[in-house]
């Protein structure tokens, strides 16, 4: 494992992201990325609704609770090992539940994000296995196997933050890379 600089690092994810491939940050300090790697013969497709909202990483980040229960601290942690094992086992089901059983963060960042409870179910009734706030949000992120319905899912996550948060929307679909993760030198931005 190659240990990388900080700028580094943000070139690094911004390529993830342009890729969809999935790692595992192990460790921050020292960077420590263990990439997954999603069986061959497997889809696995993400559906990104990102709204016309302003939603600052900094006061995202004040509604998570400094404080939380062992239990919910307990239910997380057993969520983010499904995560993991989901990636590794190939079940995009599994992986979606997972996503969308957060009881610490999501809860907390969903209230701030117009329409976010309502971008969730719609998007499960068309299909996806999970739905869930991608990072500080607003961007809503669902994930399925089955490209036919990624177009109903986006069509619905974008509808749900227009009727239940009064926000503009557009969504875009991302098939999983099997390429895996790359370092990246440079990139031109």
């Amino acid at each position: 494992m190659r240990h990388i600089s900080s700028d580094e690092f943000r070139r690094f994810f911004l390529y993830l992201f342009a890729l969809s491939t999935v790692v595992l940050v192990r460790s921050y300090a020292p960077l420590h990325l263990i990439p997954l790697v999603f069986p061959s013969g497997k889809q696995l497709f993400f559906v990104l609704a990102i709204p016309e909202f302003e939603a600052p990483t900094k006061e995202m980040r004040k509604a998570v609770p400094q404080m939380i229960e062992l239990k919910r601290h307990t239910a997380n942690c057993s969520q983010a090992a499904a995560l993991v094992a989901a990636i590794l086992g190939g079940s995009a089901t599994l992986l979606g539940e997972a996503l969308a059983s957060d009881t610490i963060v999501e809860p907390a960042r969903s209230p701030m994000i117009p329409g976010m409870a309502a971008v969730k179910i719609q998007s499960m009734k068309q299909g996806a296995y999970g739905c869930t706030i991608s990072g500080a949000g607003p961007t809503a992120v669902a994930v399925t196997d089955d490209e036919s319905k990624t177009e109903a899912i986006g069509a619905s996550m974008v509808l749900g933050f227009r009727k239940h948060g009064n926000l503009r929307a557009g969504y875009s679909v991302h098939k999983l890379s099997k390429d895996g993760a790359k370092v990246v030198e440079s990139l031109d931005f």
